[in-house]
């Protein structure tokens, strides 16, 4: 890959460009399609071969200049957002920072699947197995997965090793972790605020549900979290609430606390409906957990390539794309080739003087997962 190294050493210009033209185009959950069609002309360009969008949105393609019949290493990277699009901010250079809406999660990773393809073809890389390029759907939000869940179907080939580029530069995931969501409706006859007072009130019956998960303990180790992040419901001051709705994230390493929480939101919800609140429950998100150890091949090269770039790994539990290969047995790790902040905000920030040595660690990770495949294949 020296080659390619040095030929990215010239293209951080226009990747740069790239990222920006990325970020410009909103892509909320379930609203890729802009963004999806622009990446896929860029797949094209990259002189990727078998470009397609295929029936979850995803934008796939393979590395022409590979061999079809080793085992396959698969690079995702999501394209959607977590921004609405009325609330999507177009990418402006901020001295060394660009700031915008996903600029650094995930639009540099995305354009860095796009550059890296590129720079390949135009190196004329050989790679001894099988690549394949995706840019993903629904990775954030209620998405659930919905790309690289689509991508890894039974029918499908089955890839050797995936590494998914999200998160920031120096963090390694190699830990998936369970996430359950759930909404949670309550119904009541409602009435008026004087003259039917003593009626059930849904928001009221609400409160009491989330005012009890809020007291619950929770163990820092295995590390588990909830969250009620939204709430609606009622219809005026002086109307006792006839309806009322939340929904809620739990969270654990340990698949087994994400079934004990969702248990107990259950008989809290069962005791509000014993009290004359019809009550409504449904599963919105089921992300599965899985772990690769870290001495697995995969995750100790990886270690290594940080190193040499002199980087300190930080090796973490998240909930990424990677959730789905590890659930299934697939040996996935999440990285990140850039840095910034403040993700998810409207502050949202890139560091742009980390977007070629980035480049450069993606450049050698891929190599690191390739030899690594093959091993594995080897047995």
């Amino acid at each position: 890959m020296r080659d390619v190294h040095a030929r990215l050493d010239r293209a951080i210009d226009a990747h740069l460009s790239r990222v920006e033209a990325i970020a410009a185009i909103p892509a909320p959950s379930f609203g890729e399609a802009a963004r999806g069609a622009y990446i896929l002309e860029q797949f094209r360009l990259a002189g990727l071969r078998d470009v397609v969008l295929d029936g979850a949105g995803n934008v796939r393609g393979s590395y022409a200049a590979a061999q079809a019949s080793g085992p396959r290493v698969l690079l995702a990277a999501h394209m959607d957002t977590v921004y609405p699009a009325d609330a999507h901010q177009p990418p402006k250079r901020q001295g060394s920072r660009l700031v915008g809406s996903s600029v650094r999660d995930n639009a540099a990773a995305v354009a860095a699947l796009v550059t890296l393809a590129g720079e390949m073809a135009r190196a004329g890389a050989a790679v001894p197995c099988a690549l394949e390029f995706v840019s993903t759907t629904g990775e954030e939000g209620l998405g659930d997965l919905r790309g690289i869940r689509y991508r890894l179907r039974p029918e499908e080939e089955r890839p050797a090793a995936v590494v998914v580029i999200d998160g920031a530069m120096g963090q390694i995931v190699c830990e998936a972790i369970a996430v359950r969501r759930f909404s949670v409706r309550f119904e009541t006859d409602g009435g008026h605020s004087w003259g039917d007072f003593g009626k059930p009130n849904a928001i009221h019956h609400l409160a009491r549900v989330i005012e009890t998960l809020s007291r619950t303990p929770l163990p820092r180790d295995p590390k588990t979290t909830l969250n009620v992040g939204t709430i609606r419901g009622g219809t005026s001051i002086n109307a006792i609430a006839a309806a009322a709705e939340m929904q809620v994230d739990l969270r654990s390493v340990s698949a087994g606390r994400v079934d004990d929480l969702a248990a107990l939101l259950r008989r809290l919800v069962h005791a509000e409906e014993a009290a004359g609140v019809r009550a409504a429950v449904a599963v919105i998100g089921d992300r599965p957990g899985g772990r690769l150890p870290p001495d697995h091949p995969l995750v100790a090269r990886l270690v290594e390539v940080h190193a040499a770039h002199g980087l300190t790994a930080r090796l973490s539990a998240a909930s990424t794309d990677a959730n789905i290969p590890l659930a299934l047995g697939i040996p996935a790790v999440s990285m990140g080739v850039s840095g910034g902040g403040q993700v998810h905000s409207p502050h949202e920030w890139l560091d742009l003087d980390s977007l070629l040595p980035g480049l450069h660690l993606l450049t050698d990770a891929v190599t690191a997962a390739i030899q690594v495949a093959r091993d594995l294949d080897r047995g």
